[in-house]
């Protein structure tokens, strides 16, 4: 067999190529973590902002201020959850809607449902642009 200058072994080209897609994939998953984190801290301070001009009593200050992103570590894997840390329940019922004390109903106010379908959207551009960007 003659050997060709400059020929690339098939072991060679193995580890380049394992070598290629790792580093691909360890920048796709940093740029996602960055843009994860991005998002939900802005979608947070968006809902801080839509609860304080639709919620504006004295009474209800807390409920605005407590939108918080956390990140929650599970088995090296990382997700944020944006809630309500001063009052947790009253999301739900104000999103919703529900039952009055002397009966009837109370109708929902959404302002939680247009700030989750825009960081859905963000989201899946951010998404589609590191994953074409790559390197």
């Amino acid at each position: 067999m003659t050997k060709v200058k400059g020929a690339l072994r098939v072991g060679d080209f193995t580890r380049a190529f394992k070598e290629t897609l790792q580093n691909y994939t360890d920048e796709v998953e940093e740029g996602l973590k960055e843009v994860t984190e991005t998002l939900a801290k802005t979608a947070a301070k968006d809902l801080q902002k839509v609860s304080a001009s639709t919620f504006n009593t004295a009474q209800d200050k807390p409920y605005h201020k407590g939108w918080v992103a956390s990140n929650e570590s599970v088995r090296h894997h990382s997700r944020w959850v944006i809630h309500n840390r001063t009052k947790p329940g009253l999301a739900h019922l104000l999103e919703k809607g529900h039952a009055k004390v002397n009966g009837g109903r109370t109708s929902g106010v959404v302002h939680i449902k247009p700030i989750e379908e825009k960081l859905i959207k963000d989201y899946e551009e951010n998404l589609a642009a590191i994953i074409e960007r790559g390197f």
